[in-house]
């Protein structure tokens, strides 16, 4: 029997901690980055193959040096951020 290559594409990308919720039938992916370590990106996608298009939600350089961590979540008809930060 022949073994198979298998090959694995990380569908995330780049990014701090990387977190995944799905809601409405669409997957949000909320992270921060290396390039830009103060800000939070959220993306939204129906499949998590292909991302979407990677928008800069809040970003912070004057108190914290750097951001990550970042978690979305739906509370009760609003999207809430957490994330942890240096100082």
């Amino acid at each position: 029997m022949a073994k198979t290559a298998a090959t694995f594409s990380n569908p995330l990308y780049q990014g701090q901690d990387p977190w995944v919720i799905f809601h409405g039938g669409s997957y949000y992916v909320c992270s921060s980055a290396p390039a830009d370590p103060t800000a939070v990106y959220v993306s939204k996608s129906p499949t998590l193959i292909e991302r979407g298009e990677k928008v800069k939600v809040w970003q912070d350089a004057d108190n914290y040096r750097r951001v990550f961590a970042p978690e979305l979540h739906f509370i009760a008809g609003k999207w809430y951020i957490y994330f942890c930060a240096d100082v």
